[in-house]
């Protein structure tokens, strides 16, 4: 938690903000206070807000907003790995790699001798949530099994505007996400018979869904930070994986990835340059099935 205050002759700046992030390596919460027990809570959480007020007119000015926020969860219990080693081993071929952020790019030199970015292979990226690779869904106080499977759903935004100086970064993730299954994890206490009821109809009532949906947004050359420390690349990433709509457009796969490069990086012989940008756009559908 902070605040910062600045006074100059014509002005008065107000910015006003809080982060909190786990001790642990792990930043998810799972059944926090024991209320929540087919969910988990995604941190760093934190907001912003920052107000300049003209000292002549009196009038105040957005300059700063932020706010980070996540959430995970299952249609049953909710788990982690670290409450029962021997669960470890029966999870095996439940890894799954559950990260939020860009994927990273390596550099190298194309047939122009130019640096070009070269993204890795669809769905390679380094873990950006610590601890959620450990979470799954298991067994309620039923015995009953999530009817989706052991991969949680998860959410998480991130989203920064420093007007004052002219940026802006969105980072979304939504993964697993199904209607029924955000019902049941958000409404614990539903009944039971009322519970297998929704999962008879989800058939029906699962009208959009969506297996993946990463998008990240910062149009500078270079990567933005909240208080809480989650990066937001320079660029624009749209990854998409199994979409369902209505199941009139089903979209199997969509991956776009632009990066501006910062300033400097364009010239092949690595001497600085302020008006070099270079982009790379890899659109990449590998199925699309519909009927309108």
């Amino acid at each position: 938690m902070g605040l910062e205050l600045e006074i100059s002759i014509t002005s008065l700046s107000l910015k006003a903000f809080f982060a909190a992030k786990l001790k642990t390596q792990s930043q998810i919460w799972h059944n926090p206070f024991g209320i929540l027990p087919k969910m988990g809570i995604i941190f760093p959480i934190g907001a912003g807000i920052g107000v300049s007020i003209n000292l002549q007119s009196g009038i105040p000015m957005l300059t700063y907003f932020e706010v980070e926020a996540g959430f995970c969860g299952c249609a049953s219990q909710i788990y982690s790995t670290d409450d029962d080693a021997t669960a470890g081993a029966a999870l095996g071929q439940q890894s799954r790699d559950y990260s939020s952020q860009v994927i990273p790019y390596g550099m190298q030199d194309d047939a122009n001798g130019r640096r070009v970015a070269v993204p890795p292979p669809l769905g390679e990226s380094s873990a950006s949530i610590p601890g959620l690779e450990k979470i799954y869904c298991g067994e309620d106080e039923y015995g009953d099994l999530d009817p989706y499977g052991p991969e949680p759903t998860v959410f998480k935004i991130a989203i920064i505007a420093n007007i004052a100086e002219g940026q802006i970064g969105v980072l979304l993730v939504m993964r697993n996400i199904y209607p029924v299954r955000l019902i049941l994890m958000m409404f614990p206490f539903i009944p039971r018979p009322m519970a297998k009821l929704l999962i008879a109809a989800r058939g029906v009532l699962d009208m959009i869904t969506v297996k993946r949906f990463d998008v990240s947004l910062n149009p500078s050359p270079y990567p933005l930070f909240t208080r809480g420390g989650t990066e937001i690349k320079h660029g624009l990433l749209l990854d998409m994986i199994d979409f369902n709509f209505f199941k009139i457009i089903l979209v199997r796969r969509v991956y776009l990835h632009v990066t501006i490069f910062p300033p400097g990086q364009g010239r092949p012989d690595g001497q600085r340059t302020r008006h070099v940008i270079h982009t790379r756009v890899e659109p990449s559908f590998h199925a699309f099935s519909g009927v309108i």
